[in-house]
């Protein structure tokens, strides 16, 4: 089992497995596997695993810090405090879509 997507994602890349992530948890499987699911094992099953999917040295530095613990509960996946994309550290708020003001 795989946590992610081929539907077109209107509220950005990524977010629907916010919902899906917390659907696997409903289904029975423990927080740390549907992590598990969303990283490791997609990096496998996309044959990437040599630079993505766990926290290692030599790795690509992509991964988010969360405000709360997954593992106590899923839907604090959705509590991301920072994001790290390719080493650089970002605030999400800046890496959100911003509405446009009606002109």
């Amino acid at each position: 089992m795989l946590v992610g997507t081929d539907n077109p994602e209107p509220e950005g890349v990524g977010v629907s497995m916010h919902g899906e992530m917390q659907a696997f948890v409903l289904a029975g499987y423990a927080p740390l596997e549907v992590l598990r699911m969303a990283t490791h094992d997609a990096a496998v099953a996309l044959g990437i695993e040599a630079s993505v999917g766990t926290l290692e040295a030599g790795k690509l530095a992509d991964f988010v810090i969360l405000d709360d613990d997954p593992l106590a509960d899923i839907t604090n996946t959705r509590k991301t405090w920072r994001v790290v994309k390719d080493g650089r550290v970002y605030d999400p708020a800046d890496l959100l879509p911003q509405e446009r003001e009606e002109q």
